[in-house]
């Protein structure tokens, strides 16, 4: 999907258009992910992450975006464990950011995760599906 028109309805809708301009013309989104957590495990209902072919952004609860370009070394965790999903974002040697969602969001990161997975696996020549969907 390139830079939506119609915006998602719910928390998606509430960080969306932060991030939509910071998408370069034709990158396309593969996985958002809506971050229901600050990092003291508050519930924030502004913020989340999107991976497009090319980096992973983020949008926290302030409407500031940070993005990460995607590297071969580059790997994404995903946790759950008492009530609260944790995503990683990892090289070789550390961890270089995380957040955190509940459980209700857990379909939304198992998603992103296993975008991310693919689209590495893409990346470094093991798989050749044009586009697998999860």
């Amino acid at each position: 999907m390139s830079h939506p028109t119609v915006l998602p309805a719910g928390p998606v809708a509430e960080w969306l258009p932060d991030l939509s301009s910071h998408l370069a013309a034709g990158e396309n989104v593969l996985a958002m992910l809506p971050v229901d957590l600050d990092r003291q495990l508050r519930f924030a209902c502004r913020g989340g992450l999107v991976l497009t072919e090319l980096r992973l952004l983020a949008v926290d609860t302030a409407g500031e975006v940070a993005h990460w370009p995607l590297a071969a070394q580059h790997g994404l965790r995903h946790q759950d464990h008492a009530g609260v999903c944790s995503i990683e974002l990892v090289d070789a040697s550390r961890r270089l950011a995380q957040w955190r969602c509940t459980m209700a969001q857990a379909p939304a990161a198992r998603a992103l995760a296993v975008a991310f997975e693919r689209l590495q696996a893409r990346r470094a020549g093991h798989v050749h599906a044009p586009d697998d969907q999860a």
